[in-house]
């Protein structure tokens, strides 16, 4: 008897998005379908329209973006689990941290679609206020970047550690927007990124506060397995651990690298990206550069949960 590989789900977050997701998940009646209204009954949005037909601008609000894709996700999940899959360890980036801790039993879908759309309304109301962004930085080391930002842009600071080559800044556009040039002079790039707002940094600690509260009040089980959460990068099953580090999410560094690093070192030999897109696969590529030590496959809807049924074997 083959035995299954350990698994490891993965869960994209925003920038993961393209116009047409979710079209073949949902195009028959079932769960996933179930998912998506729900999701557009608590957010108020018509997420399937803005999903397959835009417009961009309206698809990338935060609060359409956010729910969308974790209904996409927790759709996949349901496929997964319909043949007989289950994930031995977890992990989301950023947002997909929600679908992962549902995925993994912390708590049901309505609470995490009402969890993420309070999220998403949160930082939708506070990042218009403010004038900050993102980018991402390329080929410089973190000993780089730290001299190049504390001499031009002390008001950046890091918001995402995506894989060796790299980081991901968050602060002012005023202050992103100085570090171009000693980037590029280090021998880097800076890449800035289309996103509504300075995402974990401490200029949303406004909204992280009341969000906080949201999560206070939410019940939080313990997880079926470990989840690799963001702020830790180790594989959690505390559920009030667990809380805590959701509660700091917001404004904390994602530690990507740490995480995929961790779950690689605690077994896992195939990793499936939960959700539309490939941005976790080209991460992983990068974070472990020898693809012979394990797969990746992407599951975002039937036909591609088809092509992991014929080569990995199910446990029973």
């Amino acid at each position: 008897m083959v035995s299954s590989p350990i698994t490891g789900w993965l869960f994209p977050g925003q920038g993961s998005q393209y116009l047409g997701m979710g079209r073949d998940l949902w195009a028959r009646a079932g769960r996933p379908l179930e998912i998506v209204e729900e999701a557009e009954h608590v957010s108020g949005f018509p997420l399937r329209q803005l999903s397959l037909q835009g417009p961009s601008d309206e698809l990338t609000r935060t609060d359409v973006l956010q729910p969308a894709l974790t209904a996409i996700s927790l759709g996949c999940v349901h496929l997964l689990r319909e043949a007989g899959f289950q994930p031995d360890m977890v992990a989301g980036h950023s947002l997909g941290e929600f679908a992962a801790l549902c995925a993994a039993g912390v708590f049901g879908v309505s609470e995490c679609l009402r969890l993420v759309t309070e999220r998403s309304r949160l930082m939708q109301n506070v990042a218009q206020h403010l004038d900050g962004g993102m980018g991402a930085v390329k080929r410089v080391t973190p000993e780089q970047l730290a001299e190049v930002v504390a001499a031009h842009a002390p008001g950046v600071s890091i918001a995402n550690w995506n894989s060796p080559d790299q980081i991901v800044v968050s602060g002012p556009n005023a202050a992103l927007a100085l570090l171009g040039p000693p980037i590029t002079t280090a021998g880097g790039e800076f890449i800035p990124l289309p996103v509504a707002g300075p995402w974990h940094h401490p200029s949303m600690e406004e909204a992280a506060a009341a969000f906080r509260q949201v999560v206070t009040e939410t019940t939080f089980l313990a997880p079926r397995c470990p989840v690799f959460m963001n702020v830790s990068a180790a594989g959690e099953a505390d559920p009030l651990q667990i809380k805590g580090l959701v509660k700091l999410q917001m404004t904390s560094p994602v530690l990507w690298q740490a995480s995929i690093e961790a779950m690689f070192a605690a077994g896992a030999g195939l990793f499936l990206e939960v959700g539309p897109g490939k941005v976790l696969r080209g991460l992983m590529r990068r974070i472990i550069p020898d693809e012979s030590t394990y797969r990746m496959r992407g599951i975002e809807n039937q036909r591609s949960l088809q092509f992991l049924k014929t080569e990995t074997p199910v446990s029973c």
